[in-house]
């Protein structure tokens, strides 16, 4: 055991917005995860705006990257995520 943890974590890109097809494939990937023992986070629902419309700021024009306001958003979720799952340890007050 080299303690190394893996986890799991659904990224899709801006061709992915409402796609039914990837919401069975993110079952199928969160279920193999789960089967596996890893953590899973899907991120699809931190690119989407307060109305629930895909939010394209946060890909690159053209390009299907994450812009820097997608990685900000990114960063947010991960975040949490890691710290509930002790993935990270957790921080530490002054």
């Amino acid at each position: 055991d080299a303690g190394v943890i893996f986890s799991v974590v659904y990224l899709p890109s801006c061709y992915d917005a409402h796609q039914t097809a990837n919401n069975i494939m993110i079952r199928r990937i969160a279920g193999s995860a789960e089967a596996l023992g890893f953590p899973f986070l899907d991120a699809s629902p931190v690119f989407q705006d307060t109305s629930g419309q895909w939010d394209r700021t946060c890909f690159l024009p053209n390009d299907g990257h994450l812009s820097p306001a997608g990685h900000r958003r990114l960063a947010q979720a991960l975040a949490p995520f890691l710290l509930e799952q002790r993935l990270l340890p957790a921080p530490h007050s002054p």
